[in-house]
């Protein structure tokens, strides 16, 4: 349409000029150049000017040659000027601090990016970008073919869509302005499990707690993902929680996919991360677990959580904090039955011990203790008391049997993989039988079911 209608112009000089005349415009002085535009020439205008319409239809630099105005192949005058396209965007992409160029044009507020504009006649173009800065850069590029601008992305930009104009009108290419979505250090979150509060990325290796957990509470703090100066964004998390008896056999497992924790007030962001789906309040362990809640697990069962940036929803690897937390009890009770022989008696009123005894048989309620720094094990100390049956076993008419309760101290091995031990017993107590006290001291023999 433009090459037929043509650009309306005016020429000074304009009475070297035919009216209602068209001129050749050819790239070379001899006859056969290539024709580049027309010339008509319409009205004469005041001040020796002449109204024209001029028709392109080649395109020329003036850095490749003169133009030539010619009537009838003769050329009548000499001129140059530019006949360019009509601007026209094909590709834009977008560059990163730090990354290569790619094609999505989605930018973070507060960032600086190069925008990268390529396509026809771009030199004459005048960009700009809506709500956008300009930097001045040493790698500005601008061609014919491609222009490169640097732009800063305010931080309160209020816009998802950053138009690209073209001395004012919009050329159909726009910026995209997306939220930061970066994994911050899970410091963020905190654990209560009965000593208040503790930031989740200080707890390193095994908790030892000695009392009932009567629950596991998380709580965020969103005024501690953005800062003024860095944004990370909403944060996806995803909780792995498994718990196990002493033995380490599995008792229940459970996950908790994309906890989303959103940046607080103190965010120039906050306005644009409101959600549905950020997480509100706390979150309990307790309304996660089905099988056993934590105030009825056994003693030395653990409890083991991991926290973890959601994968699928970061480009850079995110960050993971393990809680164990083992139920640590300082005593122990059992009931335990032993088959002491060869004790060594002394009763009251005598001056010497009598001769080994045979195997007598011990029903005992007995307290152990763990080691304060080791997970499940025991001292090799007990003490307890019960009732001990001297000689249960010697069932001649002469036999020595008694029944006599006692208080005794007890020396066991502490190999875990031992099923049957040889206690050491010292202690003392009082026959049932004879009705006077004694003491006693020697091995028995222990069976661990």
């Amino acid at each position: 349409m433009a090459r037929r209608r043509g650009v309306e112009i005016i020429l000074d000089n304009g009475r070297s000029f035919e009216l209602k005349r068209t001129y050749r415009i050819e790239d070379q002085e001899e006859a056969g150049g290539a024709l580049m535009a027309e010339l008509f020439t319409r009205q004469y205008l005041t001040n020796d000017r002449v109204l024209c319409w001029l028709r392109v239809y080649n395109t020329h630099r003036q850095a490749d040659s003169y133009l030539y105005l010619k009537e009838n192949d003769q050329p009548k005058y000499i001129t140059n000027f530019n006949i360019s396209p009509k601007t026209s965007i094909s590709t834009v992409q977008v560059r990163h601090r730090g990354g290569d160029w790619t094609g999505s044009l989605a930018v973070n507020p507060g960032e600086t990016v190069d925008v990268r504009l390529e396509g026809e006649s771009l030199q004459k173009a005048r960009f700009h970008f809506e709500d956008l800065a300009v930097v001045p850069s040493d790698s500005s590029v601008r061609t014919e073919a491609a222009v490169v601008y640097r732009v800063q992305v305010p931080l309160t930009i209020d816009k998802r869509r950053i138009t690209i104009f073209n001395a004012g009108q919009p050329t159909g290419f726009a910026l995209t302005v997306r939220e930061f979505q970066r994994p911050h250090p899970l410091d963020f979150v905190a654990v209560n499990f009965g000593e208040g509060p503790r930031v989740l990325n200080r707890l390193n290796g095994p908790v030892l707690y000695s009392r009932v957990i009567s629950d596991v509470v998380f709580s965020f703090n969103p005024n501690g993902i953005d800062t003024e100066t860095q944004l990370y964004g909403k944060q996806y998390l995803t909780f792995d929680i498994r718990t196990q008896n002493a033995k380490g056999e599995l008792l229940e497992l459970r996950t908790l996919d994309n906890v989303v924790v959103c940046p607080g007030d103190n965010s120039v962001r906050a306005a644009f991360y409101q959600d549905k789906l950020c997480q509100v309040g706390s979150l309990s362990l307790n309304n996660v677990l089905n099988a056993r809640k934590t105030y009825d697990l056994d003693d030395w069962s653990t409890i083991i959580i991991t926290v973890r940036h959601t994968p699928s929803q970061y480009s850079d690897p995110g960050f993971t904090q393990k809680l164990e937390l083992v139920l640590k009890r300082r005593l122990k009770f059992d009931i335990d039955v032993s088959f002491p022989g060869g004790l060594l008696t002394k009763y009251r009123g005598e001056s010497s011990y009598t001769s080994f005894g045979g195997i007598s048989l011990a029903m005992l309620g007995q307290l152990s203790f763990y080691h304060p720094e080791k997970i499940n094990r025991l001292r090799p100390y007990k003490v307890g008391a019960g009732f001990v049956a001297l000689n249960a076993f010697d069932l001649s008419k002469g036999g020595n049997r008694d029944l006599g309760i006692v208080v005794l101290g007890s020396v066991y091995p502490t190999r875990r993989e031992a099923k049957l031990t040889f206690p050491l017993y010292l202690g003392g107590g009082y026959l049932l039988s004879t009705r006077r006290p004694f003491f006693l001291l020697g091995p028995g023999i222990g069976l661990r079911l």
